[in-house]
Parts: C-alpha cells; structure tokens; sequence
C-alpha cells in the first residue's frame, strides 16, 4: 500500500474523485522518475528534480508517493523539451539502435500526449515496422486502438485498402514507385487519428499515409502527427507546407 508524504497542513481532498484524480497524478509522476531512472543514476535525477536520492528511492521502489506539489514539480520538468532532448541524445550515443528500452518510449509517449493536451483520439496510425514500438506504446497510455500500416503487400487484396504512390530518390533522382496499406474497416465513422513516426526521414511516405486515411474514411479526423526526431529542419517544413495546402494538422517533434 502507498504512504504519501504530505505534509501535516495539507487539506484533505474535498471529494473521492478529486483524491481519485490526485492519487493518478502523483502515480503518472513516479513512472515518469522510474522511466527516466532507467536510463539515468540517482545522482542525475537528484539533479535535475532537486530532490535527495534516499527520497527518490522511497519514491521508486513504491514505498511513498510523492505529495501533490512535488508531483507537479517531477511532471513539469520531466516533460520539458530541453530534458527530452538532452535524454534523447544520451540514449543514442550509450544504446545506438541494437538496445531496445521500453521505458524509453514509455517517457517519449507521455511527451507527445503531454503536448497534444487537450486533443483527444481513438486511434493511433503507425508505419510497421518501424513505428510500432513508438506507436504501441502511446496506444497504451491513451487506452485507445493501434492500427498498423503496412509498406508492402503483406494483406491480402480484399482485407486491405491501399495507395500507391512515387518519391524521387534523394541521392540519384530516379522515381522510385512504393505501395502503402490499411486493413479494409479498421477505420470507421467519426474516428479521430494521430499518426505517429519514430523518425521523420522520407516524408512522402506520411503524406501517403494521410491521403489513404483520407480515403479510408472520410468522415474520420486526423488530429495531428508526432515524431520523436526529424532527420532536419527542412523536411519538417516541407512536410507542413504540403499537409497545411489542404487541411490543417498540426505536427510535433522532440528533435
């Protein structure tokens, strides 16, 4: 059972949906410390939370949560920019892509939910396989449907829906034609959509993607995208320049 170490002079909640709902927030606090702790020492989190490391343990290992304004001070700096991306380099550099930690995109997923308050969505698009981590991770914590989508024919003909478009390459110029598929009836009527990319890279690819949702249902919304990094500057605002000539869906990234 949790302790809570609330000061004396506290006032106790006024309703047990408001002590429901502090009890969550201090709970969200404490996974995020355990996400980044997974990459990070004691002293580098006493660090950056100004907080001693035997209470941060007492925090961790689930012995006390964490009163309500030490709660907001972990969630305010554990989802500040500048953390993420001073996290997201760390990672890079010490696991490289051989090392898959899911804390990593536990921490990345409440960044981009975090940032789309207060948006609302039932279902998260993704590229298989390189997005599903990322996009299965931020299906969790929004407790809504994952739906992947496929880059080559792995559906047969009547169970999908399907686009096929033409990128240039970027190293030798030569039309480079590519297929992209859903699962037919995985979207439905009044769906709200966030598409989710771990890297930004080709971005006709995500515009392919937008126009097969676009087909798929018309009456559905996509309500943003999210990267967790963009291979520079330049794609991103070529990607906003070409998705705001038709519609308006606006787009986060960490880097």
């Amino acid at each position: 059972m949790f302790l809570d170490d609330e000061s004396s002079n506290s006032q106790d909640p006024k309703s047990e949906e408001n002590k429901l709902r502090l009890n969550q927030m201090k709970i969200f606090a404490v996974e995020l410390l355990r996400s980044i702790k997974s990459f990070s020492t004691y002293r580098e989190l006493a660090s950056i939370f100004n907080i001693d490391p035997s209470t941060l343990s007492r925090y961790l290992s689930g012995h006390v949560l964490p009163s309500v304004s030490k709660a907001e001070v972990i969630i305010t700096k554990s989802l500040d920019k500048k953390l993420m991306m001073k996290l997201m380099s760390k990672l890079q550099e010490e696991s490289g892509i051989q090392v898959i930690n899911p804390q990593f995109y536990y921490f990345f997923s409440s960044y981009i939910l975090h940032s789309l308050l207060p948006s609302n969505f039932n279902k998260v698009v993704c590229f298989a396989y390189k997005d599903a981590f990322l996009g299965y991770s931020l299906a969790m914590l929004s407790k809504s449907k994952l739906i992947l989508a496929y880059e080559e024919r792995y559906l047969f003909p009547e169970k999908r829906i399907e686009y096929n478009y033409v990128i240039k390459s970027s190293s030798t110029g030569a039309e480079i034609r590519k297929s992209i598929a859903l699962p037919k009836h995985s979207i439905k009527p009044n769906d709200r959509i966030l598409i989710v990319g771990h890297s930004l890279d080709v971005p006709d690819d995500y515009l392919a993607l937008v126009t097969l949702l676009r087909r798929a249902r018309m009456d559905s919304k996509i309500i943003a995208m999210a990267f967790l990094q963009v291979k520079n500057k330049k794609i991103l605002k070529e990607l906003e320049i070409r998705v705001s000539k038709d519609s308006n869906i606006p787009i986060i990234s960490i880097l």
